[in-house]
């Protein structure tokens, strides 16, 4: 591991500093803009904001407000193959996002033998220092050539930015590891106490017994490795959730109980969000049970 001790800028050291200009309203600036890619045969023009393949950025709802705009909308993974197949049909604004197991390959082809089209990618991994991610991304340019864009990430540094771009075949690079105004991975510190159940792929376990490398069922029902385990030590602020002890800032997977007659098995993700557990109410919120 190297470790780098001189200061870094984030999202909230950075100011656009004005500059001189004959512009006399801001309803005169033209934000389109038309790009060629390294390896992509493709063309896009558009606004170049992109929203976020979360969960609750992600949707078809979402895409179809933007692209009236011009600005497309990186889908989240968790859509259903039918569900992509039937309604991802702007290409341009509706972005197929895909994580990087063989699974998530298989799903792709599957849409692209369906629909006979191959869409414009956002292939995203939590971190993107992996050879196994920079060698998926290569693994899709060589199956699906010049055609579609794709865009990868994430990852934070000037290195690995070359890196996915010459050997993994990559078009646009997704910059920075959170924080922003919705990504919190390096802020939130929830926790359980160590005696709370996790369904691990080897069966249930207390949290405190979970190591690094262990695959445990996550929000969207896939089991996924544990990246890393902390003891923060809290006895304060705790709080009881569907008979769940953690800290008030833990976050649960919840719908709004207003929406619940809206909501099924193939749009749910469109509906849930993540909220603290202090603003958790019995009397508005359902909280999502996954089951492995």
């Amino acid at each position: 591991m190297k470790i780098n001790n001189e200061p870094k800028l984030d999202f909230e050291d950075v100011l656009l500093v004005p500059q001189r200009t004959k512009t006399v309203s801001r309803a005169n600036i033209k934000l389109e803009r038309n790009f060629s890619f390294y390896h992509s045969n493709s063309k896009w023009s558009g606004i170049p904001i992109f929203s976020a393949n979360m969960d609750t950025t992600g949707t078809f709802t979402m895409s179809q407000s933007l692209m009236k705009f011009n600005i497309a909308t990186c889908l989240h993974k968790h859509y259903e193959d039918i569900k992509l197949i039937q309604d991802l049909t702007e290409l341009d604004y509706q972005w197929y996002s895909m994580g990087i197991k063989d699974d998530d390959f298989t799903k792709l082809n599957k849409f692209v033998e369906s629909t006979q089209e191959v869409p414009n990618l956002c292939i995203d991994v939590a971190n993107g220092y992996t050879d196994d991610f920079v060698n998926f991304c290569s693994k899709v340019r060589d199956e699906f050539g010049k055609e579609p864009i794709i865009m990868a990430g994430n990852v934070c540094t000037p290195e690995m930015v070359q890196e996915i771009v010459l050997h993994g075949g990559v078009d646009i690079v997704k910059i920075g590891i959170g924080p922003g105004s919705a990504c919190t991975t390096r802020l939130k510190t929830g926790c359980f106490t160590g005696d709370s159940k996790v369904n691990t792929s080897s069966g249930p376990k207390n949290i405190k017994d979970v190591s690094v490398g262990e695959l445990v069922l996550t929000h969207d029902g896939t089991y996924q490795p544990v990246t890393n385990v902390h003891n923060n030590g809290f006895k304060d602020n705790l709080v009881e959730i569907n008979g769940i002890t953690c800290t008030d800032d833990h976050e649960f997977y919840v719908v709004n109980k207003s929406d619940q007659n809206k909501i099924n098995e193939d749009n749910i993700h469109d509906f849930a969000y993540w909220l603290e557990a202090k603003n958790i109410s019995e009397e508005n919120h359902f909280i999502i049970e996954i089951l492995s």
